[in-house]
């Protein structure tokens, strides 16, 4: 019976603990130099993979971060809204107030595909907060051109459409798209990953298709003449725990090399 209870306490514990750890969203700061980079000096905010309704600690602490931190451009690299009906407004209102009137690019990630998600109503509202929406597109920002892919994870990215023009910026939900991009882009901006979610005290993930060297599941890589940094993400999927891996916003800041 001792056994039994002590085997409930440690269960508790452990749950609690990727509770509290899904929750402690961490603010990460990199100086990236990066050569021919078309502007003097380019902030970056990178979300990803919010997973929400609108709601909770871990986006109040989201929005809390993203408010206080100075940036010149925001990027969002899909998964925006758990699988819940009727939240669209919901999350449109807690981009807003992360966005904070900032030019914003955002791509879809493979959740914004749900059917129960009616995304064409929440691109309606993101675009009339200013918020672009890139679908195998690009667009410009200053000097900077940056492209949008559609969610690989679904097929629905066409590289060779979203870099008929020379693009400096490419945002991916997934990384994968980096083994085709590389040299044609000089920064990518990926997530998806969620870092692993679950991973080993060293921060290494459990799922061996991450542990592969060019999975890029996490943090800055330059690969074949392209950087790519892949974020942890915000949110958590089917369980809402991490272990050994703490969501993130992070700021690149950017500079010619």
């Amino acid at each position: 019976m001792e056994t039994l209870i002590w085997a409930l306490v440690l269960i508790l514990f452990t749950i609690l603990w990727g509770f509290i750890s899904a929750n402690r969203v961490f603010f990460k700061q990199i100086n990236l130099k990066i050569k021919d980079w078309p502007q003097k000096n380019t902030r970056i905010l990178l979300l990803s993979d919010l997973h929400t309704s609108g709601s909770g600690l871990r986006i109040k602490r989201t929005i809390s971060l993203a408010k206080n931190t100075p940036a010149d451009l925001i990027c969002i690299t899909g998964d925006l809204i758990v699988r819940r009906i009727d939240q669209e407004e919901k999350v449109a209102q807690a981009l807003q107030k992360i966005t904070a009137g900032r030019p914003t690019f955002l791509v879809w990630g493979n959740n914004d595909y749900n059917r129960e998600i009616d995304r064409q109503y929440l691109y309606e509202l993101l675009e009339k907060q200013g918020i672009k929406v890139l679908v195998n597109e690009s667009t410009t920002f200053e000097n900077l051109v940056i492209g949008g892919l559609g969610d690989p994870f679904w097929h629905k990215d066409d590289l060779e459409k979203t870099l008929l023009t020379d693009v400096d910026l490419l945002l991916s939900h997934t990384p994968e798209p980096i083994m085709k991009a590389a040299g044609k882009v000089k920064l990518l901006l990926a997530g998806h990953t969620h870092a692993g979610q679950f991973c080993w005290p060293d921060g290494s993930p459990l799922l061996p298709e991450l542990k592969k060297e060019k999975a890029f599941s996490y943090g800055l890589h330059f690969y074949k003449g392209t950087f790519i940094y892949t974020t942890s993400g915000i949110g958590t999927t089917r369980l809402p725990l991490r272990y050994f891996c703490y969501p993130e916003l992070v700021l690149l800041e950017v500079t010619p090399e």
